[in-house]
């Protein structure tokens, strides 16, 4: 078991949200392991660097995780690679034209059989990915598959599997003209969604919820889904998953109970359309009857990444559903969070949000 460790959600963005989470452990036998998930976005590699150096007293990343292609994900990390002082020991990505021939062999794409064409349209389609894998090779940094039953560190990879891998790659708006009867079949994300929507708020009683009727993108459905026990604390980062990613990572638990974890990512920085009701009772538990129950209860520590000034993140829909559970909230909004055996005295910290008395409709 991992005893001494730290656990840092960073705080990254303004008026958008993005991810970059620190883990560092050590044990008598492996020594210390620093891990960083996600990099947010380019201009949030300075920060990460400073914090490397300050906190960690290092220059070393042995794990530089990349849990799915978004740029609020995936920009810092190809900043960092790319002014290359920091070390770099292990990149872990997911590359789409990796399992080019896997796609044709299932018959992913219909009338598409060549393999060496599909690669190349994937590395089109996916331009910061190719970056990222680009620079890795070039630094001689070692590539691994993040895959189900993978380990990087302490975590275990929970999602994706393999094949919820391909299926979402056929899935994506981005590969829509390639594949028609897929894309059709799955929710219109980027084409019709990708702009934030403007929403109106009403007064709602207690216990009242209301999630978005429709499904993430088969992009962040892809992102990883990891679990830890550090300590005596199990923690489950979720990146951007949706509701069909996380629910089969749950399923992958062993030994679960509810709920399944002290320390809780909640995903992309508080969307709505990334959880559910029902998602959130398997992860926490049912509501509780009144304010006061809850607030006593404390079930979760559940943290939100979302920028200084998003208007967007976290959704209050959200807020309030974790609230109903008992958890207690935080957002990097305002500072940093951090959770392990380090003191963090100079640094400004996240603070919990309280609960919102109106919704989004």
């Amino acid at each position: 078991m991992i005893e001494d460790y730290d656990l840092d959600f960073l705080a990254v963005g303004d008026k958008t949200s993005g991810d970059a989470i620190f883990v560092r452990t050590f044990d008598s036998i492996y020594g210390a392991n620093i891990t960083l998930i996600d990099g947010g976005y380019a201009g949030t590699a300075s920060n990460i660097k400073d914090f490397l150096s300050k906190w960690y007293e290092t220059n070393t990343i042995d794990n530089m995780v990349l849990t799915h292609g978004d740029k609020d994900h995936i920009s810092g990390l190809i900043k960092i690679i790319e002014e290359g002082d920091i070390e770099v020991k292990r990149l872990w990505a997911l590359f789409p034209w990796d399992y080019a021939q896997d796609l044709i062999d299932g018959n992913y794409f219909e009338n598409r059989n060549s393999t060496t064409w599909l690669s190349h349209e994937l590395q089109r389609l996916y331009p910061s990915l190719k970056d990222l894998e680009d620079l890795a090779k070039k630094n001689s940094i070692p590539i691994s598959s993040p895959f189900a039953g993978s380990f990087i560190g302490a975590f275990e990879v929970l999602s994706p599997s393999k094949e919820f891998y391909l299926d979402n790659i056929a899935s994506s708006a981005r590969t829509a003209e390639e594949n028609k009867t897929r894309y059709y079949g799955r929710s219109l994300f980027e084409s019709v969604f990708a702009k934030a929507a403007d929403f109106t708020t009403t007064f709602k009683e207690w216990g009242y919820e209301k999630f978005s009727n429709e499904s993430t993108s088969p992009e962040n459905n892809n992102s990883l889904v990891q679990f830890a026990t550090l300590g005596s604390k199990r923690v489950l980062l979720t990146g951007d998953a949706g509701v069909e990613a996380i629910g089969l990572a749950l399923n992958r638990i062993s030994n679960k109970t509810i709920p399944v974890a002290d320390i809780f990512q909640v995903p992309h920085h508080g969307s709505r359309r990334n959880l559910s009701s029902e998602l959130l009772d398997s992860i926490i538990g049912e509501k509780f009857a009144t304010q006061r129950e809850a607030e006593a209860a404390e079930t979760i520590t559940a943290v939100i990444s979302a920028g200084k000034n998003d208007s967007n993140h976290p959704r209050k829909a959200v807020v309030r559903a974790l609230y109903h559970r008992g958890a207690k909230i935080f957002d990097t909004k305002s500072g940093k969070f951090h959770k392990g055996t380090s003191t963090r005295g100079s640094w400004i910290k996240a603070v919990k949000l309280s609960y919102p008395s109106d919704i989004e409709e």
